[in-house]
């Protein structure tokens, strides 16, 4: 992960998204001196999103009594 300043990033931006995309490396742009967004590929967010929903899923499950543990 790579941290940069608001103002170098500002200046470099489309090369931080090339980067984003070919590296897969999570940039974080910080502001006086603390995180406040971050950079990354379009597809690993998409990929992020998925794991995200997978893992709601089975806790969904259990919450409606369904599902390989459920109770009974």
């Amino acid at each position: 992960m790579t941290t940069q300043p608001l103002g170098e990033a500002r200046d470099k931006f489309s090369a931080l998204i090339d980067s984003a995309e070919t590296t897969h490396d999570i940039i974080t742009i910080s502001k006086h001196g603390k995180p406040a967004a971050v950079l990354m590929s379009a597809d690993d967010l998409e990929s992020l999103r998925e794991t995200i929903q997978r893992s709601r899923h089975p806790l969904r499950e259990l919450d409606n009594g369904v599902g390989p543990n459920r109770r009974s």
